[in-house]
């Protein structure tokens, strides 16, 4: 879920239980609304990309026991279907999309405000409609994974490099500048180091500000 797609969103619904499209977008828009923002063609999108990775398969009757679209048995695709048959297929996770369910469900996330926010909320909102203690175990593997990052962070090889941008950066305003006129290009070199240090700053502080966040539901 690098490029933070909700599909492991549609294969935790689909774990629980099968489901068409039309319960799973209700489903997503009632409890998952604030945190994603998606509409319901780029849901079935979602869906076609599972279908075609073989994670879920359409069933030959519907939860409520009717029997799915002859199209279907005829050959036709689910995605070539109109949308409003679409919407009626049945889906079910096959063993193959619930291993991989299970894999992400209880994998940390990466240390990114972006996936913290949708990867890791979303897997903590499945956690917690299985298991209360599987939600705890969630959210310290969490913590646990953000402490390591913060260690390679702020570690031996970090502080080095931080030593060595604050000593660039002794030198004042008007050194600096004539030291740029005789330099030329060369001379953002100092400017540049800064500012990747900042970005690590920065970063830190996201990550501490993180663990905080995780200590209170802990």
């Amino acid at each position: 879920m690098g490029d933070v797609r909700p599909e492991y969103v549609f294969l935790g619904f689909l774990a629980e239980s099968p489901a068409h499209g039309y319960q799973l977008y209700q489903q997503f828009k009632k409890d998952l609304s604030g945190l994603w923002h998606i509409s319901e063609s780029q849901m079935y999108a979602s869906l076609k990309r599972l279908e075609k990775r073989g994670w879920i398969a359409p069933e030959e009757k519907s939860p409520a026991g009717a029997d799915t679209d002859a199209n279907v048995g005829a050959g036709v695709k689910v995605d070539e279907m109109p949308p409003a048959r679409q919407s009626r297929q049945c889906y079910s996770l096959t063993a193959t999309g619930l291993a991989a369910y299970e894999a992400w469900l209880s994998s940390p996330s990466p240390a990114s405000p972006r996936l913290l926010k949708l990867e890791f909320l979303s897997r903590l909102y499945f956690a917690l409609r299985r298991d209360v203690e599987f939600a705890y175990a969630i959210i310290e593997a969490q913590r646990s994974a953000l402490e390591q990052e913060l260690d390679r962070l702020t570690g031996t090889d970090a502080l080095r490099i931080a030593q060595k941008s604050d000593q660039s950066s002794v030198q004042g305003p008007a050194q600096r500048a004539n030291q740029g006129r005789t330099m030329g290009a060369a001379s953002n070199a100092p400017l540049l180091f800064d500012i990747n240090i900042l970005a690590r700053d920065f970063r830190i502080r996201q990550i501490q500000s993180t663990l905080e966040w995780l200590k209170n539901l802990l």
